[in-house]
């Protein structure tokens, strides 16, 4: 009897020569191992690259699982994953092909410092191909657990006023709710009906909550609390910035009315991100310039309420205390 092609699994691993080290970024801190990674590459969500098939580089990525991995590669891979995605979102969400493969190579030399540093290993175990392509892998997976964050809240109490019935009143609500808060980026002020309130940019409670969710949620085992030096000096602006391109994203599903599931194709969203950055960017330089530093102690308050929503220890920093940007104080500026 012939044996059946389709029972037949075949599996290749190849491994091409291995890349060589980079100056690693050092942070010996033990990673947690609670937060589950699916075996297949990508994240909860759908992802944002061309083709579902396909890496960043637009190459049919390795068949290769992280469960394949021998122990040792799989505990340096598995410590790597959570610096690629602290790296990603903090520096280059929507990063080219060549800094993601540094990023994805800078985690992994991370990690092996961290296994020498913590358990006297000794070994030279430097990425190959096909492990470095899982690392980019989570380049996606960060990304998509903050828009499922993001489909979440802004349907929560700390989101906005969205309604979940199909009745023509909810529909035509949603329209304009929509409308309303794209409209002048109103959805980061903490009333969006309310943009000429000064001090209020930033203030909606949406961009924290996400902050918590995604980075925060697993109280002194979270990541960003076991890896805190990506968020040492306050929410990155790539971060912040991606946070409000997601919300976006997530609020303009529901444009017609009702909620519609839209991919987040970098082709559509890394423009809107690059706005959103320029104007964190141009707030910092202004509001560093003016001497007030708000920027700044924003991106401070930020990681500080975050962390006491996990629940651990939060360092004061100066200025605690309510200080919220507005379009006035930036148009002070160009007067």
């Amino acid at each position: 009897m012939r044996p059946n092609p389709r029972r037949l699994v075949r599996r290749t691993h190849v491994l091409i020569p291995a890349v060589s080290s980079p100056d690693p970024r050092s942070s010996p801190t033990p990673i947690p191992s609670k937060r589950p990674f699916s075996e297949v590459d990508g994240g909860r969500d759908e992802r944002d690259d061309p083709s579902d098939d396909e890496d960043i580089n637009g190459v049919p990525a390795l068949v290769m699982r992280a469960a394949d991995l021998p122990p040792v590669r799989r505990r340096i891979f598995d410590d790597a994953v959570h610096h690629m995605r602290l790296m990603v979102i903090s520096e280059a969400p929507y990063g080219d092909s060549i800094q993601i493969d540094k990023m994805a190579v800078a985690a992994w030399f991370t990690s092996l410092k961290n296994l020498h540093e913590t358990h006297g290993y000794l070994g030279s175990t430097p990425p190959m191909p096909g492990e470095i392509a899982l690392l980019k892998a989570r380049m996606h997976q960060v990304k998509g657990d903050i828009k499922t964050a993001c489909r979440d809240i802004v349907i929560s109490k700390k989101g906005y006023d969205f309604r979940q019935d199909d009745s023509p009143e909810s529909i035509a609500h949603n329209r304009k709710l929509v409308t309303a808060l794209v409209t002048g980026n109103s959805f980061l002020y903490k009333d969006p009906a309310r943009r000429d309130l000064p001090g209020t940019l930033w203030e909606n409670s949406a961009p924290q909550e996400v902050l918590n969710r995604t980075f925060y949620n697993d109280g002194a085992n979270s990541e960003a609390v076991l890896i805190p030096k990506f968020f040492a000096n306050g929410l990155p602006l790539p971060a912040g910035a991606f946070i409000a391109t997601t919300l976006e994203c997530v609020i303009m599903e529901y444009q017609t009315g009702t909620r519609v599931k839209t991919r987040m194709s970098a082709k559509t969203w890394q423009p809107k991100y690059e706005k959103h950055l320029k104007i964190l960017t141009d707030w910092k330089v202004y509001t560093t310039n003016s001497g007030s530093q708000l920027t700044q102690k924003l991106q401070l308050r930020m990681i500080q309420a975050a962390r006491k929503y996990a629940k651990v220890d939060v360092t004061p920093a100066a200025g605690t205390e309510a200080l919220g940007m507005s379009t006035i104080d930036f148009e002070n500026n160009d007067a």
